[in-house]
């Protein structure tokens, strides 16, 4: 059995069909969260254990390394390869019970597989259990055992209506923002002179013993909500992503927005043209950005030239 993936260049469009709801989600291999750019090319059906609503997101809401390993070594029929490629936040973990050698891919926060047989799907609600986490498809439906069999539910409508908004230079998913990148040293530095923003190294997350804060990479939090609670502004490799924007939120995006040189988007909306007009009103948005050369500072008590 090999157990090495493969780097596979596919466009993927995926979109998450929930009831009387629609999500896109694009995914690049720039910016691959559900695992279409790995071991075969996206083919099949993948499975993950997640303690995210999504499974894009779970690195924000990550199942640790020490967490797997303390799982694995609990269960006498699990186990990681010694020959098989490890580091930390990476490995495979082998069902031993399985007479056709299925495993997990520990990756991203998460633990995920394609095809599994119904014996595995058994087992990894199960293991699920174990690390206080969900087994959810790659359509974000949820996967439990009801004493008999393996069965498929929704969480409720309210769980999936968040109301994403990006801080991005360019289109909502590619484009610009490759030429362009808001990058971590420049988001960090933005985020280091607000006074109502904190960094932090752990997270609120719904998991299924309830709500719990959890260890998290460092993420940037909004403190200055009007109703007290902090709000997570994910950096994601080249843009800014607020997973629940009601409007006092997306106003202080775009106050930050404003010295970025960027502009507030709806992730579901239309691709937006390089040569459009830039929200500043002075030029294109290419030409902003080429152009862009500004100071942190407080936002909105300056503004990019």
């Amino acid at each position: 059995m090999c157990l090495m993936t493969k780097d596979h260049r596919k466009n993927v469009d995926r979109r998450v069909e929930l009831p009387d709801r629609a999500v896109r989600r694009p995914c690049t291999p720039a910016r691959c969260r559900c695992g279409a750019f790995g071991d075969d090319g996206g083919m099949g059906y993948d499975l993950h254990i997640t303690r995210a609503i999504q499974d894009y997101e779970s690195e924000r809401f990550p199942i640790l390394d020490a967490e797997v390993v303390a799982a694995v070594h609990t269960a006498s029929d699990l186990v990681i390869p010694s020959d098989a490629p490890r580091h930390p936040g990476f490995c495979y973990v082998l069902w031993a019970s399985s007479a056709s050698d299925e495993y997990l891919l520990f990756q991203n926060g998460r633990l995920s597989t394609k095809n599994p047989s119904d014996a595995l799907q058994r087992r990894m609600i199960e293991l699920a259990a174990r690390l206080d986490a969900w087994v959810i498809g790659q359509d974000a439906e949820l996967y439990e055992w009801d004493g008999n069999r393996v069965v498929q539910r929704w969480r409720s409508r309210e769980a999936y209506a968040g109301r994403p908004r990006l801080i991005t230079r360019g289109s909502t998913s590619s484009g610009m923002n490759s030429q362009a990148p808001i990058t971590a040293s420049e988001w960090t530095a933005l985020v280091g002179a607000q006074t109502d923003f904190e960094t932090t190294t752990s997270i609120e997350v719904e998991l299924p013993s309830g709500l719990r804060r959890i260890a998290c990479p460092p993420v940037a939090c909004w403190t200055g909500h009007p109703s007290g609670r902090p709000v997570p502004f994910f950096h994601d490799e080249d843009l800014i992503e607020v997973s629940d924007a009601d409007e006092p939120t997306e106003r202080r995006m775009a106050e930050l927005a404003a010295v970025l040189a960027a502009r507030v988007a709806d992730p579901n909306e239309p691709e937006r043209d390089p040569a459009a007009a830039c929200p500043c009103g002075r030029t294109t948005l290419a030409a902003c950005v080429a152009q862009h050369s500004g100071e942190v500072t407080e936002a909105g008590s300056s503004t990019a030239s």
